[in-house]
């Protein structure tokens, strides 16, 4: 039997080949409602928040410089988080007892910052629970900003504040994602890091036209970070399409995609590929660091393949221009994530009922645990096709993927804008299980 565990299909605009995302998490501390109470505080409509003002105030007053310099690197956009979570037992006392960062990580395993220590009042367990429970539960998220640049000192932030985690993103490149190379590359050590250099000097060069306020606009952290994907036909390597992000600098810099390949021939690096994947193809970021100088002028310097971008933003999605594809079965939705859920949907139905196991697969065999991920484009005229894809281990079973996709029918292309067809991008990440 098999089973298959998906991770949603995503649409591509401005999405980056490696994003690991923490999902936005909304702080009000005034609409928790809590198990128990300080025993002096029971009969105050208040107890909520002068709970929340005592353990943060108690929370401050027992850290060191030691503990300061850990929370330093768990603060985010200025703000600091620390949960503070307690469990009861049916006579008040506290039985757990955990402080963690906005990554839920656990701080402080010394004994001096306990949450023993943040109170010396007695609990008292809410009536209306208690008959019915064993064990109850105190949860606040302390909010605190830094008083002073350095981040030497905290300041407190009012209980009544709503506040939203920004979402994390890291961005990374895969050198395995890259097969497609200028043959110029090919007689260099490292044939990789030669295609991305030519690249980002190309980019580089044109960065030094575009307005400096368009340039911090679609910085992150004084961080650029521009996407390219490339891929061309795995016949004759002529150049099908290269994409930028869809943000104002490649709007405004980038009129020819194809001008950067000028007189430059394309040449796939050796590596074993399915018989029926139709293209080689390279997907990486190209990542540049603004610093505005003193005479207010852009300084632009280029950072290496192996550059890590962190950082984090309240926005928890990409405004999409473009309309996606729809399937057959997909028409009538009313928008177009009903649109893009429908197709993922019906990918994963297709998948799961025509994937078939291998006769000579053994059921107990420590291969028949399976990843894979497809980058799959819709042209426009809505014919699906696999631009690439990587499993771990068979390169049969990715075979059958791949031949499962290419056969599905013509679709409604994407749309831009203006209602024009349009090419549009999909990455379909899943694990095939052999039970």
């Amino acid at each position: 039997m098999t089973r298959l565990i998906f991770i949603s299909l995503i649409l591509f605009s401005t999405i980056s080949l490696s994003q690991n995302r923490r999902g936005s998490l909304k702080i009000n501390n005034t609409t928790k409602k809590q198990d128990a109470v300080f025993k002096e505080l029971k009969d105050n409509n208040d107890s909520n928040k002068l709970m929340y003002v005592a353990f943060q105030k108690n929370l401050m007053e027992t850290l060191t410089k030691e503990h300061l310099d850990i929370l330093r690197n768990s603060t985010i956009n200025d703000t600091l988080v620390i949960s503070l979570d307690l469990t009861l037992n049916k006579k008040g006392i506290i039985t757990n007892q955990y402080l963690k960062d906005s990554g839920n990580n656990t701080l402080f395993t010394d004994t001096e910052v306990t949450v023993k220590n943040l109170t010396s009042s007695k609990f008292y367990i809410d009536k209306t629970i208690k008959k019915n429970r064993s064990y109850f539960y105190i949860n606040y998220d302390l909010l605190f900003t830094w008083t002073d640049k350095n981040k030497l000192n905290l300041s407190p932030i009012p209980f009544e504040t709503k506040y939203t985690i920004p979402r994390q993103y890291i961005i990374k490149n895969n050198p395995k994602r890259i097969n497609l190379v200028f043959k110029e590359c090919t007689d260099t050590q490292d044939v990789k890091l030669c295609f991305y250099n030519t690249i980002q000097e190309a980019i580089f060069l044109q960065l030094q036209n575009v307005n400096k306020a368009i340039l911090l606009h679609d910085a992150n952290d004084n961080i650029l970070s521009v996407f390219i994907n490339i891929y061309a036909n795995k016949e004759d390597l002529l150049l099908k399409d290269i994409s930028f992000p869809n943000n104002i600098t490649s709007d405004k810099i980038i009129q020819d995609y194809n001008s950067l390949f000028k007189d430059k021939t394309l040449a796939h690096l050796s590596k074993i590929m399915p018989n029926n994947l139709n293209y080689y193809s390279s997907e990486f970021n190209v990542f540049f660091k603004l610093d505005t100088l003193e005479d207010g002028t852009l300084k632009i310097d280029k950072l290496p393949f192996d550059y890590t971008q962190k950082f984090y933003r309240n926005k928890t999605g990409t405004t999409r221009k473009n309309t996606p594809p729809i399937h057959p079965n997909c028409v009538n939705l009313d928008n177009n994530t009903a649109q893009l859920n429908c197709l993922d949907n019906t990918l994963k139905r297709l998948i799961n009922r025509q994937f078939r196991v291998p006769e000579n697969d053994n059921s107990n065999s420590s291969n028949m645990d399976e990843r894979f991920i497809l980058k799959l484009f819709v042209n426009k005229e809505g014919i699906i096709d696999v631009l690439s894809a990587y499993g771990e281990k068979k390169i049969e079973n990715l075979e059958q993927v791949i031949s499962i996709i290419q056969g599905i029918p013509k679709m409604t292309p994407a749309k831009d804008q203006k209602g024009n067809p349009a090419i549009s991008f999909l990455r379909l990440p899943f694990r095939l299980v052999y039970d």
